[in-house]
């Protein structure tokens, strides 16, 4: 009777530590495969990212961007009308405005155009209609991709580097 007490007594002991070491090893390996997929997503984010392209063309294409992953519907948009303007659409702002851009090798250059009194503090060149120009965007192609590499207040203002993480997505190409 003694020995059958024992021999459950070790059961019991051996399959309460089982589940334990089973559920750390599964989680180590929840970790690597974690890992793996980290690593993963990172290789191709950075595959899709690409080189820079040079910018031959951009009229008649559309780009796009959603500024807030938790409102999807919300989408910004660059619309690139002939060789040299288009209009650009804040989704959080609900305006649309004027740009004129430039391009050289894989940099584009976009000036966007508002009123005075959308410039915050900052005088700016005055042009047609009363408009000037608000902001001065530079970007990188990448694929179909824009990606802000610096940006300007104003049409003065030197245009500064930035790490900010804005990028567009070629919606259409005409």
């Amino acid at each position: 009777m003694q020995h059958l007490i024992l021999i459950l007594s070790f059961f019991t002991v051996l399959s309460c530590s089982s589940p334990t070491e089973k559920n750390e090893s599964i989680n180590q390996g929840d970790t690597a495969t974690e890992k793996l997929t980290k690593k993963q997503t990172e290789t191709l984010e950075r595959r899709e990212a690409g080189n820079p392209v040079k910018i031959d063309n951009l009229a008649g294409t559309k780009w796009i961007r959603q500024p807030y992953e938790k409102f999807p519907q919300c989408v910004d948009t660059l619309n690139f009308i002939n060789n040299s303007t288009g209009y650009e659409y804040r989704c959080e702002f609900e305006s649309s405005n004027k740009i004129e851009y430039f391009y050289f090798g894989d940099t584009l250059e976009i000036h966007e155009y508002g009123h005075v009194s959308e410039v915050h503090g900052h005088v700016s060149e005055v042009h047609d209609l009363g408009l000037e120009v608000k902001y001065r965007w530079q970007y990188i192609r990448a694929n179909n991709r824009l990606n802000l590499s610096g940006y300007g207040v104003g049409s003065e203002e030197p245009i500064s580097t930035t790490s900010n993480d804005l990028t567009y997505q070629l919606l259409k190409n005409e």
